[in-house]
């Protein structure tokens, strides 16, 4: 089943949810389709809302994700923001945001939606300038 993309143009970001079976297939998907729309913004950041029934991904399905994040990267350079509430989720969203961040284009992982948004709206002010 295809990822949703949700766009909330007045906070500058993209909403990714949807129930997952194929985590690289669809990531792969949701990549291509967010490089492709010429409507969002370069600083446009992305919450990664993971579905918990979704499958943890292997290490390799891991390695392909962070380097689809790299590659989204050069298109909207925006911070991302992973959410994940299921048990087993964590650690492979935490090894995902290590291997995709760099310091212009910041990965975080979170417990709850809430404290994903307020951090990405401080890493929008951190890059306005006054």
């Amino acid at each position: 089943m295809t990822l949703r993309h949700e766009i909330d143009h007045a906070h500058r970001l993209v909403i990714v949810c949807g129930p997952g079976s194929s985590a690289t297939a669809e990531a792969q998907d949701s990549a291509r389709r967010l490089m492709a729309d010429l409507t969002l913004s370069p600083d446009f950041g992305l919450l990664i809302l993971v579905d918990r029934a979704a499958v943890p991904p292997s290490a390799l399905e891991i390695e392909h994700m962070a380097q689809l994040f790299q590659q989204l990267h050069t298109r909207l350079r925006g911070p991302i923001a992973i959410v994940t509430t299921a048990v087993g989720h964590g650690t492979p969203a935490a090894l995902l945001a290590v291997l995709s961040a760099t310091n212009d284009a910041p990965v975080a992982t979170f417990l709850s939606e809430h404290a994903a948004r307020q951090w990405l709206n401080e890493q929008r002010a951190r890059r306005t300038p006054t």
